[in-house]
């Protein structure tokens, strides 16, 4: 007989428990945990004798194995009341979907690696995958090319091992308990990560996580989410207050993105809390035809006339929180808003402050219409290697800026 400090919680369900004089107390059913120290800990224990259900602590439980077989033995027994207990192992963590940080991607929790640490039982880890699923069925000794074969056709089953703090829980217990940590952890990733982490989601978990992240995180997970439909369906789900916080954040663009996809009554939901200059924006936005640059360009940008002197643009642009992406290049126009020059930023940080832009802003630029194609700005793009390009009407005059990043996130060119 050999002593086990790590088993898996499957192996020892349905196991007879055996009391120090050798009796067998009946069957092991269900584990209660309590997550008060960050990790899950044997607290409580559902044994079933006789088909009737009692509930007990044990002051000593150990694993051993025996010619194959797990045997449970337990020292200490008292007899507890359930209703006391929260997390019932089985029914609030079993099956539940949760985030793998490391792997950046949402598995679900197929069985527990249990172990004895220092007289606690303790989850230590969740697994996932073909192996596991087949473990709680008591399959054994599936031959390797099948597990292969299984995992090739079906990518998501690879078998996954996830250290306790590694993971996250993306769905709740019954009375609104967490049964892990936070969100925090997952609020540090990437949002590109975090939005393909909510595509995977069904549509509750994906808008109870969602509405926990704050608003401009929120705005850059909407942005990064490759498919419209559930962008647009999660936006529709959200309360009215989650909304209006998160309009600050989201740029008139994304937005006429976002309600082109829309019903007239949800568009409506978001139009009534906008400014009517933004309301102009979106509809001038929404005008024009797919696949051109005005359908996609950032309408936000930082421009500045011409007489403006260096020491003065720089003041400015110090006080006022732009985002860092609008720095890249600063346009310089007349009276009549039409563009006349381009100035980047190391050349104001550099510059004289007492010099006029127009002394120094470079008059040949490489520009877009607004009704030219996303092919020709493609080629652009490509040909002189940048990052920004101002867009403007059919006289000159500015009406936004197009990023290479926009150009990407486009269907016509991924591959």
């Amino acid at each position: 007989m050999i002593k086990l400090n790590l088993v898996y919680f499957t192996s020892i369900l349905n196991r007879n428990v055996y009391d120090e004089f050798g009796d067998i107390l009946g069957k092991l059913k269900d584990v209660y945990v309590s997550t008060e120290k960050g990790y899950p800990i044997f607290i409580g224990y559902k044994i079933l004798k006789n088909r009737e259900d009692f509930y007990y602590e044990f002051r000593n439980i150990n694993f051993y194995e025996d010619r194959g077989k797990i045997l449970i033995k337990v020292s200490g027994v008292f007899n507890i009341i359930p209703q006391s207990y929260k997390y019932i192992l089985s029914k609030h963590l079993l099956n539940k979907q949760i985030v793998d940080i490391n792997g950046k991607k949402v598995v679900k929790i197929m069985d527990f690696h249990i172990a004895n640490i220092c007289g606690e039982v303790r989850i230590v880890a969740v697994e996932s995958g073909f192996t596991s699923y087949l473990r709680r069925f008591n399959v054994k000794n599936v031959p390797l090319l099948l597990k292969k074969i299984i995992n090739y056709i079906f990518k998501k089953s690879v078998d996954t091992v996830i250290k306790w703090e590694d993971m996250e829980s993306v769905e709740f217990a019954e009375n609104n308990l967490s049964i892990s940590i936070p969100h925090q952890k997952i609020s540090t990733m990437h949002p590109a990560d975090i939005a393909s982490i909510l595509e995977d989601l069904n549509d509750n978990d994906r808008k109870r996580l969602f509405e926990s992240f704050n608003d401009d995180l929120a705005s850059e997970i909407l942005e990064e989410m490759e498919d419209n439909n559930i962008r647009v369906d999660l936006i529709k789900n959200l309360s009215d207050s989650k909304i209006i916080s998160i309009l600050d954040y989201i740029s008139n663009y994304e937005l006429a993105d976002i309600l082109e996809e829309m019903d007239d009554k949800s568009k409506e939901r978001i139009l009534i809390n906008l400014e009517e200059s933004d309301i102009n924006t979106i509809r001038t936005i929404m005008s024009y035809e797919d696949n051109t640059v005005g359908s996609i360009m950032n309408t936000e940008f930082i421009s500045f006339n011409l007489n403006v002197k260096l020491g003065e643009m720089f003041d400015i642009i110090k006080d006022v929180n732009f985002k860092d992406e609008y720095l890249y290049n600063i346009y310089v126009v007349d009276e009549e808003n039409i563009l006349k020059g381009v100035i980047d930023f190391k050349s104001l940080m550099f510059g004289d402050r007492d010099v006029h832009v127009f002394d120094i802003m470079d008059v040949k630029f490489i520009f877009l219409y607004d009704e030219d194609e996303l092919n020709k700005a493609v080629d652009k793009f490509l040909k002189y290697d940048l990052v920004s390009i101002p867009v403007v009407d059919k006289n000159m005059k500015i009406c936004g800026s197009l990023f290479i990043h926009d150009i990407l996130t486009k269907d016509f060119f991924k591959i």
